[in-house]
């Protein structure tokens, strides 16, 4: 509201507005005044209130200033105390918008097959045969020697039926186990 046609505004970027976004500049100003009396609050609460020089200088808002701004302004007495309205204004100042944050998507690998190859049946997710009827190819047996010359072959890992395949056990965990098994089987032979 402005009283006698005297404007009292803030301003951003030199132009009159009434909403603001943290990090605008903001100014304030009272055309045909280079000092007057300023009452100030800041979502209700007084924030200053006093003599104030205009225009203001160029303030760059802050996270701290979000909410709502109220300005009225009065003549400066030559005594330096509050005289006659001169006009009030008021800007809302609001949070900045996060930019969103760029996902960044792993490269994708352009994977060229083998000339003649079909892609089948992945390993372990079904009939584990490829197109030509084979089964897929599996982790090679391994072989457990055994104290006293013998040796024991434990079924490859992921094979079905074999209950310690079932409970994926590493190969390491099946060697030892079969290793103990055997130890334990030669001591009672002897």
């Amino acid at each position: 509201m402005y009283m006698s046609g005297l404007a009292a505004y803030y301003m951003k970027n030199g132009q009159p507005v009434a909403s603001f976004t943290v990090g605008d500049v903001m100014t304030f100003n009272v055309p045909g005044y280079s000092q007057v009396w300023l009452d100030q609050t800041q979502n209700g609460a007084s924030q200053f209130s006093g003599p104030f020089p205009l225009p203001m200088a160029p303030y760059t808002l802050q996270a701290r200033d979000v909410g709502t701004f109220r300005a009225s302004v009065f003549e400066l007495t030559p005594q330096g105390t509050k005289g006659r309205p001169i006009g009030t204004d008021s800007a809302q100042v609001v949070a900045a918008i996060a930019a969103p944050v760029p996902i960044s998507l792993p490269p994708v690998i352009q994977q060229v097959p083998a000339p003649g190859y079909t892609p089948g049946v992945i390993p372990g997710s079904g009939s584990g045969l490829l197109p030509s009827g084979i089964r897929t190819p599996s982790q090679p047996p391994i072989i457990v020697s055994v104290p006293g010359g013998g040796s024991y072959i434990a079924p490859p890992i992921g094979e079905t039926g074999s209950p310690v395949a079932e409970e994926g056990m590493s190969p390491l965990t099946i060697a030892l186990i079969a290793g103990i098994g055997l130890l334990l089987l030669t001591m009672k032979w002897k």
